[in-house]
């Protein structure tokens, strides 16, 4: 894997002989674990309604139907479990792309699984929530490399490349991920925003846009003028 994904993380817990899941553990594999264990619910209102602050790990573990010592043998933090929603929405984002016919256009295939992923209308409680929130909001943007990672390994696939040395894979996974960030900060900060998935959709669009225009080569662009020089 590439980046934060082939970082452990957290604290290792063991006992006797038996590794647990944090010493594998990735952010990725910590996700898919997670996961399995039913996570998909916890996004516990109860965040919401009483404040992250209040939030205890006993009742993150509970909606996720799983005791609190397994809770902490997959994550170090509520914040960091609250967090991996997004690892693992790019595991189904790149399991999806790697599904779409080889023939597809790069940007086509990442637009059409993109807008594939995202056609309910996300809370703005939950994400004025993630914002607000110091500690919620730096283990957010910690797990952003994370969360690109499963998206650059399945582009790289797709287009040959080698996600260590090309940057195409990156380049391309940010760009993906940028227009979702800036679509959520268009749909909350503006008062009449159309919703979220309306401009989401503006947002891809626009990078299929610049897909569009003339490519330059590197070689081929003008050096930057020094100053006090003349062309």
């Amino acid at each position: 894997m590439v980046g934060a994904c082939t970082a452990p993380t957290g604290k290792a817990r063991a006992t006797g002989t038996r590794t647990s899941p944090r010493t594998a553990g990735s952010p990725c594999a910590n996700a898919r674990s997670w996961d399995a264990a039913g996570a998909e619910r916890r996004r516990h209102p109860a965040a919401v309604e009483q404040g992250f602050d209040n939030l205890r790990v006993e009742e993150i573990a509970e909606a996720a139907g799983v005791s609190p010592r397994t809770f902490n043998n997959y994550f170090s933090s509520k914040e960091e479990a609250i967090c991996a929603a997004r690892i693992t929405q790019s595991e189904r984002l790149a399991a999806a792309l790697r599904a779409r016919p080889e023939d597809e256009p790069l940007i086509d295939a990442l637009i059409d699984v993109f807008r594939a992923e995202h056609i309910r209308e996300p809370s703005r409680a939950v994400f004025r929530l993630m914002h607000s929130t110091p500690a919620l909001s730096g283990e957010f943007l910690r797990s952003a490399m994370a969360a690109e990672a499963p998206l650059i390994e399945a582009i790289a696939h797709r287009t040959g490349t080698d996600p260590a040395k090309d940057l195409l894979p990156r380049v391309a996974a940010a760009a993906i991920f940028g227009a979702m960030r800036v679509s959520i900060q268009q749909w909350m900060c503006v008062a009449d925003s159309p919703p979220y998935v309306t401009v989401l959709g503006d947002a891809l669009n626009q990078l299929r846009a610049l897909t569009a225009t003339t490519h330059i080569p590197c070689q081929t662009m003008s050096a930057p003028r020094q100053p006090g020089r003349t062309p």
